[in-house]
């Protein structure tokens, strides 16, 4: 992820392996492997243009947590990806109301593309989940099991 760069991260194939396992047996998801497979950054509003040029005439949807909603006006043509796609947000409890009212005021209709999941309130970041792995510590009760047998069998997350 180009936002990420100065950090290092997990590799495609493994963060692809562990959505696979995740998703096991959700009908209603389709992963796309496009951004694995492009060469250099990779951007949501590139990408959602390819899936549009794939998929005419199937709705976009992007997932999305509360939190990469309110940075979403410093991603690369964000007015683009609300052209594209209906964003799908799940709230965050790190992320007040004032935070998703700025993000709206830098990005005009922001708040017209979004469609809040209807789900309880999940406590979970990656950070959180990787700083447990690198301590020992389960991880079991934030990831589906199968995901949480990967990163250890693949020793992930320990340095």
């Amino acid at each position: 992820p180009w936002r990420k760069a100065e950090r290092p991260i997990t590799s495609g194939e493994h963060r692809l392996a562990m959505l696979r396992l995740a998703l096991e047996g959700e009908g209603a998801f389709e992963i796309a492997t496009l951004e694995l497979e492009r060469e250099g950054p990779s951007y949501a509003a590139d990408t959602l243009e390819a899936l549009r040029r794939d998929r005419p005439n199937h709705e976009l949807f992007f997932i999305l947590g509360e939190d990469a909603l309110v940075d979403l006006p410093n991603w690369v043509r964000p007015g683009r990806i609300l052209e594209l796609a209906t964003l799908t947000v799940a709230k965050r409890a790190d992320t007040d109301r004032e935070e998703v009212e700025e993000a709206a005021r830098r990005l005009p209709g922001l708040l017209d593309r979004v469609a809040w999941l209807k789900m309880p309130l999940v406590e979970v970041s990656a950070t959180e989940i990787r700083d447990r792995v690198r301590r020992g510590l389960p991880i079991g009760d934030l990831v589906p099991r199968v995901v949480e047998a990967y990163i250890q069998e693949h020793g992930l997350y320990r340095a």
